[in-house]
């Protein structure tokens, strides 16, 4: 049986790879989780984001314990967006995002900060949602909350549809459409008009609480179509060299979840595009995020 680990009571916890949890509060079965399949994310980025707002983003460690939290707020990327870094076509760091959705997308941006995406679209169509926060302390921002549970590089391209992954996400409460609020993105200056930022009304945890910066917009004023490409018939296969399944370091199985759902058939464990797409170009660095907006309110 595996259990989680709730932060809600804890000023400020900061966790890596090779640390052990010092403190141990709010044991919880994660037995009656359900996990998101990978027909969630094969959907227009915006569509995904939205109902992403209220789900429970799970973080294994090497003994096998999960951290849980819900996440409360998040930014939509899609391919004609100037500030997606898939905007100037495939490259070495988004290869992730031009492959199978329902994938980790994690990259390093101001020599200091992580920032996990969830892809979303069908393979071959790159997009994105960034996850800008989770209700715990210490977890409002996209890099405090890859420091606070030791989310890095090595975790790029997992399976968030795999029950084995240090990453995985799976369904919370339903959040209704008018306690989700909508504002323009943070920290970009390309397409800084598009109101992509989602996030819970009023929620403590919410990384740009105490900024000016975002424009907060009618929640029926999102002017983008959800979907700007057909969906692809190439399903679970990836390139080349793909490894097959990405296994939890130290996990162990005694400890692996029960929580209810399955990987997709033929989904590998990392992603990676099929055959057939082309470099077009560098991406823009970071997405447009300041420093202080990767990072802290």
């Amino acid at each position: 049986m595996a259990y989680t680990i709730s932060y809600r009571d804890i000023a400020d916890a900061h966790l890596n790879h090779s640390c052990s949890i010092s403190i141990l509060l709010e044991l919880a079965p994660v037995d009656n989780f359900t996990l998101f399949d990978r027909a969630f994310y094969k959907r227009p980025t915006l569509t995904v984001a939205k109902e992403l707002l209220g789900a429970i983003l799970c973080r294994r460690l090497q003994d096998g314990t999960v951290l849980t939290a819900p996440i409360v707020e998040v930014e939509a990327y899609t391919e004609d967006d100037p500030a997606c870094h898939a905007f100037r076509g495939l490259t070495e760091r988004t290869r992730v995002m031009f492959g199978h959705p329902g994938h980790a997308y994690v990259y390093f941006i101001y020599g200091m900060y992580f920032c996990l995406n969830v892809v979303t679209e069908p393979e071959h169509t790159p997009g994105a949602v960034l996850i800008r926060a989770i209700g715990t302390p210490g977890g409002d921002g996209p890099g405090k909350l890859c420091r606070l549970w030791g989310i890095d590089k090595s975790q790029n391209g997992l399976n968030l549809c795999d029950l084995q992954s240090e990453l995985f996400i799976c369904k919370g409460d339903k959040v209704s459409k008018s306690d989700i609020e909508v504002s323009t993105r943070i920290g970009i200056k390309l397409a800084a008009e598009r109101p992509w930022r989602f996030y819970l009304k009023g929620h403590p945890h919410v990384s740009g609480a105490k900024r000016s910066s975002a424009k907060v917009v009618s929640a029926k004023a999102v002017p983008h179509k959800e979907s700007s490409a057909k969906e692809s018939s190439a399903q679970g296969s990836t390139s080349k060299g793909s490894p097959s399944k990405r296994s939890v370091s130290g996990g162990s199985p005694s400890k692996r979840s029960t929580i209810k759902g399955s990987p997709s058939e033929g989904s590998p464990g990392k992603r990676s595009p099929s055959k057939g797409s082309s470099n077009k170009g560098s991406a823009p660095a970071g997405a447009g995020l300041k420093k202080s907006d990767a990072g802290d309110k």
